[in-house]
Order: structure tokens, then sequence, then C-alpha cells
């Protein structure tokens, strides 16, 4: 009976060992929930922390533009979700790679602000992800706006400006329901390629 208490201790100890790295592993790849708005001049403007960020957006019921919400992320690997309102996303980060989720519902053309589609401003990364997860990729009609700008234009309000798209390294892949396409994919549509 000793003996196997004794073995029990140990197995105990072998598990709080172990699970103590994996926990802090969990912690470092965790992300930080940044509830919009974060700032007290306005009523839509949210910014994000030096690291991993989830960014997600506020209520409809705020005044004067509703569900709208401008997002600014830094370093760290974000994730955008802005929810129903037409809203803006900017990654001025070189290198973060980030996330930006689309809802299923309408997040264009808000009749309360100025802001009549999404726009996505992301400034560089590798791995950068448009997540149109809750559509397939033929739902959406592209669009080559002033040779630069890619204008993603879905069912009812659900409209997407990519800043800069033809120009430099901004979306590397966009994920659908049905497939996932990359950037390069995108603009050889264009190109005739």
């Amino acid at each position: 009976m000793k003996r196997m208490m004794i073995l029990v201790a140990l197995l105990m100890a072998v598990v709080l060992v172990l699970s103590a790295p994996m926990a802090e592993a969990k912690k470092r790849h965790a992300l930080n929930k940044v509830q919009c708005p974060t700032e007290t001049y306005d009523n839509y403007t949210c910014e994000g922390t030096r690291g991993k960020d989830r960014l997600v957006g506020g209520p409809a019921s705020r005044s004067p533009y509703g569900a709208h919400d401008q997002m600014y992320g830094e370093e760290g690997d974000d994730v955008y979700e802005g929810g129903n309102g037409p809203d803006v996303f900017t990654d001025e980060s070189i290198t973060s790679n980030d996330r930006y989720v689309f809802p299923s519902t309408e997040f264009s053309l808000s009749s309360t602000s100025s802001f009549t589609y999404a726009w996505v401003r992301d400034w560089g990364g590798s791995a950068d992800v448009l997540d149109l997860r809750s559509y397939r990729y033929d739902d959406f009609t592209r669009g080559n706006w002033l040779g630069r700008d890619l204008f993603l234009d879905g069912p009812g309000a659900r409209d997407i400006l990519i800043d800069g798209f033809f120009l430099s390294n901004t979306i590397d892949s966009f994920k659908f329901s049905d497939r996932t396409v990359t950037a390069d994919e995108i603009k050889r549509g264009f190109s005739g390629g």
C-alpha cells in the first residue's frame, strides 16, 4: 500500500511538472481580448496592444454610427472581428500575420453613417487572411478599383474594400466555406493569366 501511494505521488509530481510549461505555452499563444471602443474621445475607435489581440466590435446601439468600428492593430498576430457595421480595420505592422473575420450577417451600408463598406488596410506580413468562411467563393464578385484596391461585392450589404491590394503586400489568402484562394490567384484573374 505504501508503494502504491509513493507511485501515485510521483505520477502527480510528473503531471504537475509537465503541465506547467504547457500552461505557459498556451498563455503565450492566447489572444488579448480588446472590446471596442477603447478610446474616450469617440464611440467607435479601438486601439490594439503590441501583443496578440482579438479586437471585437462594439454594440449596434451606439450613437452616432451604430455598429461601425475603426480598429487599429499594432505588432502581434491580431484577429479582427468587427461585427455588423461597416468597419475599418487597420493593421500598421509590416510583419504581423492577421485575420479579418466577417460575419454571416450584413456588415456594410449603414444608414446612420457615411461608411458604406468594410475597409481593410493591412501594411504587410506573410500570412494575412480575409476570413469569409460564412460564404462561398462565388458569393462575391471581385473588382479592381482604380488599379490599386480590390473591391469584393457580396450578397446584400456585404461589401469589402482592400486598400492597396494590387500595389503592395496586404491580404495573402481568402478563406471561403468551399475553398481558400491566394492573393496571387486573385491578381492573376485580373491580369488574364
